[in-house]
């Protein structure tokens, strides 16, 4: 089906194939906005039970609040205004209001001098209705002792995929920047990257060489994918990483944005009637120079058209291509296209239908072929 593109990424292929079953057409909604100027927010956060201070927020630098769209803590956007030192404990945004009207879901993040997260809260149910909304408070465990890895003595080196082949602009879709994180034990709650270990996502690969950027021991290191905004969009299982000079690090792949689903639709039809010949417009018509077609969002001429009914002239050719385009998208569901043409020679009227229905391959070129029969009455 044919429906409003979103940043969402379409993970289904379905295999072209000939259906006798309908689809569904779907309007997305808006992209995700939540920030905007009808709600003040106010909140606090603990650390180890208590209000924190500079010891026990440790190695936590920053503490910030996402605003997430769903209550498994997809689509998440970071504010500035959300964003604040790990001891001042509390914030109130009044009397300047920093969200929408709207059901959310926040998701508290604890992060170090680099900016890496050492810390999330499960997503929460926010109803950010009315003039004011308190945040839901979080209990970060005590921040550590400050875990700084760097040194001069081991480079690294590693490449990325996205899709399953090396990313670019396009396949990286949401995906801004790649980086790698340097964690001092398996759980992960102990973690830090740099500046010089985060990339642009179409870059596909890194080599520190000649620098070296981390000290020799043993760690577990990780690969982040992130967004424009920092927010941590995929993560992979941290792997043990002993180092003395240099190291390759295991190459993740990462799920991008699939490219452009198209559908090319090729007209043929029937020579005579009961004839197995197939033609082209222009070879099977002597008097009339066009068809019509419709592409439908279910089984049959009477569901609902997305485009057309349009006219097509034979000197145009019989293939039609629809395509993605910025306001709507195909997805794997199945589609039929109807179509039809007439004339009349000399008294014999001829006329053309087809209908066929099929499904798509989400994010390649599809082309499909549709007959139609025709129908001869009058003086033939």
């Amino acid at each position: 089906m044919k429906h409003a593109r979103t940043s969402t990424i379409l993970l289904a292929l379905v295999a072209l194939s000939l259906l006798a079953s309908g689809c569904i057409i779907t309007t997305d909604a808006a992209p995700f906005a939540p920030f905007g100027s009808e709600v003040t927010v106010s909140g606090e956060w603990d650390v180890d039970g208590a209000a924190p201070t500079l010891s026990s927020c440790g190695d936590i630098v920053t503490i910030r609040a996402l605003v997430c769209e769903t209550s498994s803590g997809a689509n998440c956007l970071a504010n500035t205004r959300l964003t604040f030192s790990c001891a001042a404990g509390a914030f109130d945004t009044r009397p300047t209001p920093i969200l929408v009207s709207g059901t959310y879901y926040v998701v508290w993040e604890a992060l170090n001098s680099s900016g890496a997260r050492l810390q999330a809260s499960q997503p929460a149910l926010l109803s950010a209705f009315g003039s004011h909304v308190v945040f839901p408070i979080p209990d970060f465990a005590p921040g550590a002792t400050a875990f700084d890895p760097s040194g001069t003595a081991v480079s690294l080196d590693g490449i990325w995929d996205v899709n399953g082949a090396a990313p670019t602009v396009q396949s990286c879709g949401d995906i801004a920047t790649v980086r790698v994180v340097i964690c001092q034990n398996a759980a992960a709650t102990i973690c830090w990257t740099s500046a010089a270990l985060t990339f642009p996502c179409s870059d596909g690969g890194f080599d520190t060489r000649p620098t070296r950027v981390l000290a020799a021991g043993s760690y577990h290191s990780l690969w982040e994918a992130l967004d424009s905004n920092g927010n941590v969009l995929q993560e992979t299982t941290p792997l043990p990483l002993v180092v003395n000079t240099h190291a390759t690090l295991i190459t993740p792949d990462f799920d991008g944005a699939l490219p452009p689903t198209s559908l090319t639709v090729q007209f043929r039809f029937q020579d005579a009637p009961l004839s197995t010949q197939y033609l082209i417009c222009s070879g099977a018509m002597v008097a009339s120079n066009q068809f019509t077609y419709t592409l439908h969002e279910g089984t049959g001429v009477s569901a609902p058209a997305i485009s057309g009914p349009t006219n097509q002239l034979c000197s145009q050719g019989s293939s039609v291509l629809f395509s993605d385009n910025a306001n709507y998208t195909f997805d794997g569901e199945p589609y039929t296209v109807s179509f039809s043409a007439s004339e009349n020679v000399s008294g014999c009227v001829s006329t053309w239908s087809g209908i066929c229905t099929f499904s798509l391959t989400v994010g390649t070129a599809n082309t499909v072929t549709c007959d139609a029969t025709v129908v001869s009455t009058g003086s033939c």
